[in-house]
């Protein structure tokens, strides 16, 4: 357990990326055909769409953990742990995805869009280690 972050910051993290994640697939999948994705690797969009149910599950799970910690119930715990595994992996292949195909730089993507994609890896790690 992270001795000075309380479980209630991490019920707020994980409720925050749940909400990320929820409102970025409903952006992506619902304005994809009007985007110009020219600028992409090869593949990109099967990449991509390979994450919505994981990603789905994820949200699911981290919902779930925030309901059951605020409510007492140390099986929220274990159900975070799973969460923030999934994170943990799935952030690794995208941030691994994004480097190996220069998506840190224009006309790709940005360092922004970089960084954005390095937090999840870090609030999985934090979301662990509060949980182990």
């Amino acid at each position: 357990m992270i001795d000075f972050i309380s479980n209630n910051w991490v019920i707020g993290l994980m409720a925050v990326w749940a909400i990320i994640i929820i409102a970025f697939w409903t952006s992506f999948l619902s304005t994809m055909n009007e985007k110009d994705f020219s600028h992409m690797p090869e593949g990109y969009l099967l990449h991509e769409k390979s994450f919505v149910w994981p990603d789905a599950v994820i949200a699911i799970l981290l919902i779930a953990a925030c309901y059951l910690l605020a409510t007492g119930n140390p099986l929220g715990e274990r159900i975070a742990l799973v969460a923030g595994g999934m994170m943990l992996f799935l952030g690794v292949i995208d941030v691994a995805y994004e480097y190996a195909n220069d998506m840190h730089k224009k006309p790709r993507a940005s360092l922004a869009d970089f960084i954005g994609t390095c937090s999840i890896v870090v609030s999985a790690v934090i979301i662990i280690w509060q949980f182990v």
